[in-house]
């Protein structure tokens, strides 16, 4: 049998556990697996994401695997379980810089959960620490030029600014879904974080992208075209800006991004020149979802303002505009 897809639902542990015994005394196999390539598994609270490791080191076929959704049980992973499995993974699957052109991982979910089935964002208790992951966690990934979708669902800090958003964009071209934390809210607001310029960098060099998670600090006085094109003028004492319709007509105009999953975001200024300046850089956007209310009520408000102008400037009609804290797979 040529085994495609594995579904794991008991710890990798057990796995390794069950595979390592031969009942008939002969000769133990070292590999198993090796036409496999979706696999999906949970590691427990006492081996971590190294479970994971362990098991990807048996898969045959695990240069040739195209998705892999990993969860970590019962609680946030460690500083070290997060980098070192990011790390393994590359090493793994890529023995030397030139093979990364032909890397098959297109589909890579690192998540946590308990043993009951995933937390959602606000039933997760507050960590006594938290540690801060930066591009030098994440760098391994960049490696990884055919990734369509990379979600690390972990309640960490991140700590990643528009230069990073502009390396991550250029690495990972054919993105169609991108989620770091919980839609940003893990993201602090003591790191750094996105400005609409980290946006334009999606926007740009990822046209397929169609849902984005991250955290960003919006001043709305800047409009997404300042620095884009067009030019400047005056109406009524306030800035307005000349030109085009979106920030590189060529390639902007028809991005297919339509979710934006902002978290722990803020913004500074009027919420209708946020809506118009996500606009100017995600044409076809519709929804913006903040934080829940348990997170923060104010915030909660100010986003759903955001999300209900962006619908209007649409031209919706409908009577009113949904606003949820987001979870993956529920859209409308």
């Amino acid at each position: 049998m040529q085994l495609r897809v594995l579904c794991i639902k008991n710890p990798a542990e057990s796995i390794l556990e069950a595979l390592d015994r031969n009942p008939d005394g002969g000769e133990r196999e070292t590999t198993w697996f090796k036409t496999l390539e979706e696999l999906t598994l949970e590691c427990s609270p006492r081996g971590g994401l190294g479970e994971g490791v362990s098991l990807l080191k048996r898969v045959g076929n695990i240069k040739n695997l195209k998705t892999l959704d990993i969860a970590r049980t019962g609680g946030i992973p460690t500083e070290s379980e997060l980098g070192g499995f990011i790390q393994a993974l590359s090493n793994l699957t890529i023995e030397r810089p030139p093979a990364k052109t032909s890397t098959t991982l297109r589909i890579l979910h690192i998540h946590q959960g308990d043993e009951t089935g995933f937390l959602a964002p606000g039933d997760l208790p507050t960590p006594v620490s938290k540690y801060t992951t930066t591009l030098s966690t994440l760098s391994p990934l960049l490696d990884f030029p055919n990734l369509s979708e990379l979600s690390i669902m972990v309640d960490t800090r991140f700590s990643l600014d528009d230069r990073d958003a502009w390396t991550m964009a250029r690495a990972w071209p054919k993105l169609k879904q991108l989620e770091l934390g919980y839609g940003g809210g893990g993201w602090g607001r003591e790191g750094k974080t996105f400005t609409l310029e980290g946006l334009r960098a999606f926007a740009q060099c990822c046209p397929d992208l169609e849902e984005l998670g991250v955290s960003v600090n919006i001043i709305s006085m800047e409009s997404a075209l300042d620095t884009q094109c067009g030019h400047q003028g005056t109406e009524g004492g306030e800035k307005t800006i000349i030109g085009s319709g979106g920030v590189d007509s060529a390639g902007v105009s028809a991005h297919r991004l339509r979710y934006l999953e902002l978290g722990n975001s803020v913004y500074t200024g009027e919420p209708e020149r946020v809506a118009r300046s996500l606009l100017e850089i995600f044409p076809k956007l519709c929804r913006v979802y903040g934080p829940s209310m348990a997170v923060s009520p104010e915030w909660e408000r100010k986003w759903m303002r955001v999300s209900k102008l962006v619908s209007e400037m649409q031209g919706s009609t409908s009577v009113s505009t949904l606003f949820l804290t987001p979870h993956r797979n529920q859209r409308d």
